[in-house]
Order: structure tokens, then C-alpha cells, then sequence
């Protein structure tokens, strides 16, 4: 006869022969400074009940490549960790992380820090929700690259709806976890289609656009040729237009060169 299956609810550091059957919601690689590797995962119960999962190392070469998101399978004789993190998040003994899944849409691009040496790419966006809060979400590295391209493809226009999973939140920001975090951009999900759904008819239109300091701080990594690049975000306008301008503007006007004028200053 076998035992029976108990509930992530009910699990505490009383005994090691718990034993549940969970569906595998999230799986993902961590490697620690020194090289080492292991699996982490977030399992669910059939009651809703989620908890977090480690592979060690050591099992790695086992478990790698069976362990795949949305399979079902039975976890027998888990070690429990104790929660003993000096600032507790919640009450309770079990160790917990604050990780969120996050939802917006893309309303502004306000820096993007290049590739350079000593320097790691972060692309810091403002996400906005359905009801007009922002929130300042910052991208490294790959995940930055990611909504670059993105973005550059000239392919892709209008919002830009994106969905953070395993987002970390600290001091009225988020961004993406250094391991464990999946970026998806304007993906035919029901998440990201009823967003963008519930948007405005004018903001589903329109891209987000890029701060005069993004644009200043960003020399590379765009899919654009030289003249798109000149022309990407400006307004176009005729030179009696141009001629008008009394404040700082980015714009292109077109013109035929009828003759040049040389200053006495040259």
C-alpha cells in the first residue's frame, strides 16, 4: 500500500519522509560564484499550494534533463530548510523569497547602459498597468538584449506588453532575478493578449517611446542601418516649420541644397 500524499501546506521540519505529487510550474539553472551548478523549480499541489524546490549539485548529472516545466511527478523524502533570515518577509519557518510576476506595458525608456568593460547592460524602462501606476523596471543583461531587439526591429511596432516572471522587488523597483527569470515581450499568451486588450485603441498604437537620455547614452547594439537610425523617433518637419522651433527638439527635415555659403569664419 502506498503512503498517502500530503499538501504543500502542511509541510514543517518535523520529519524528512514528506512525500507530494506537484506540477513542475517553473525550472531554472543557478551557478554560484565559484562555477557550481544546481536546479531550482516551483512545484504546485493540487490544492494551489506552491513551494519552492532545490537540486543540489550533486544530483545534477541525474536530474537535468528529465526535470521539464509542466510535467507531473511524485517528490518523496525532501529536506525542509529552516527560515532563518534575520528579516522575515512572512510569518512561518520556512525560508521565503519575495519574488513576483509582473505585467505592463512599456510606456517610456528612460537609460540604457551599453555593453562596455567594467560595465554589464541594463535597459531601465517605465512599466505601466491597467489603471496608470508605473513602476520602474530594470533589465540585465540578457533580458536587457532581449527587449532591445526587440524594440529595434523595425518589424514591431505599436505597445509593448511585457510579462516578468520571478521579478525581484526592492525600494519601488523591480527587475529581473539573475537566475529563474523568463522576459516575455508581446507573446500570444492569454496574460499578455487580455492586457493588451484592456489598453486604450491610441496606446495599443503607439511604441514607447526613448528619453533624450537613453537615446545620448546608447551607441550601440541597434538593429537599425545608419539613416533609420537618424530618422527613429524624430518627428519630420518642412522648413518653415523648422524654421519656427524656439525649444529643444529632436526632428528631421528634408531639403535640396541650392547652393552653399561660406562664413568668413572659416
Amino acid at each position: 500500500m502506498s503512503r498517502k500524499v500530503d499538501s504543500v501546506k502542511d509541510i514543517n521540519d518535523s520529519k524528512e519522509t514528506w512525500r507530494l505529487a506537484v506540477r513542475i510550474m517553473d525550472v531554472w539553472s543557478v551557478v554560484n560564484n565559484k562555477g557550481i551548478e544546481h536546479l531550482e523549480m516551483i512545484v504546485m499541489d493540487s490544492l494551489g499550494d506552491r513551494i519552492q524546490v532545490l537540486i543540489r549539485h550533486d544530483h545534477l548529472l541525474k536530474w537535468k534533463e528529465v526535470i521539464k516545466e509542466n510535467m507531473t511527478c511524485i517528490i518523496n523524502n525532501g529536506s525542509v530548510y529552516n527560515n532563518d533570515f534575520q528579516w522575515k518577509i512572512l510569518q512561518g519557518k520556512c525560508k521565503t523569497d519575495r519574488l513576483e510576476d509582473i505585467i505592463g506595458a512599456v510606456s517610456e525608456i528612460n537609460h540604457i547602459q551599453s555593453n562596455t568593460p567594467g560595465k554589464k547592460i541594463v535597459v531601465s524602462v517605465v512599466l505601466k498597468d491597467l489603471k496608470g501606476n508605473c513602476i520602474n523596471c530594470n533589465l540585465w543583461e540578457i533580458y536587457g538584449s532581449k527587449f532591445l531587439a526587440y524594440y529595434n526591429d523595425p518589424k514591431n511596432n505599436g505597445a509593448i506588453v511585457i510579462l516578468l516572471t520571478h521579478a525581484m522587488v526592492k525600494d519601488g523597483q523591480v527587475s529581473n532575478a539573475w537566475s529563474g527569470s523568463k522576459l516575455l515581450i508581446n507573446e500570444d499568451i492569454h496574460e499578455i493578449q487580455d492586457f493588451m486588450s484592456k489598453l486604450p485603441t491610441n496606446e495599443q498604437k503607439e511604441k514607447p517611446t526613448q528619453s533624450a537620455k537613453s537615446l545620448s547614452n546608447w551607441s550601440g547594439g541597434s538593429q537599425y542601418s545608419p539613416v533609420e537610425r537618424f530618422v527613429h523617433n524624430a518627428k519630420c518637419m518642412s522648413l518653415s516649420q523648422f524654421c519656427k522651433i524656439k525649444h529643444e527638439t529632436l526632428c528631421v527635415t528634408v531639403a535640396t541644397t541650392l547652393k552653399f555659403v561660406v562664413s568668413k569664419y572659416e
